[in-house]
């Protein structure tokens, strides 16, 4: 973790730029280093590092040569990005809510109507609740449990 911040802090700090706009840059960039450090957050560390080396910024000149390289970073990182949102879509492809959702849409294929029958669920217990409060007699009686003096 030592080894890994200190290869950050050699990459990204912000003396090793003379340019102002820069300067700010790794400084926002050093900050979020000495955060994941102190949190003892070596992915986070990772990331900032691979972050700043694959970014378009770093690229030095101009022509052809610099501007590939520049392309082949942001296509690298477009890339990087559809990988999290893939993630991101599976993580919510697992969630509750879209099992219920799938769920639903299952049952109306089927031509269920699921918020009918709840609908019908809850006014049928309705019904016999108020059955058992017009005639408390023929309630069902629950043992009343007697403790034991000792």
């Amino acid at each position: 973790m030592k080894r890994l911040y200190r290869e950050v802090a050699k990459r990204i700090h912000p003396d090793l730029t003379s340019d102002r706009d820069e300067r700010m840059r790794r400084e926002a960039l050093m900050a979020e280093a000495n955060k994941a450090y102190e949190a003892g957050d070596e992915s986070q560390l990772n990331r900032i590092l691979n972050a700043y080396e694959t970014s378009l910024e770093t690229v030095q000149g101009e022509g052809p040569g610099a501007e590939l390289i520049r392309v082949i970073r942001r296509i690298s990182q477009v890339r990087g990005r559809i990988a999290e949102i893939e993630a991101e879509a599976e993580e919510l492809r697992r969630s509750d809510l879209h099992q219920l959702k799938s769920r639903l849409e299952e049952a109306q294929r089927h031509g269920r109507d699921v918020l009918k029958e709840m609908v019908d669920k809850v006014e049928q217990q309705i019904v016999q609740a108020k059955q058992r409060l017009a005639n408390p007699e023929d309630a069902p009686t629950m043992p009343t449990g007697r403790r034991e003096a000792r």
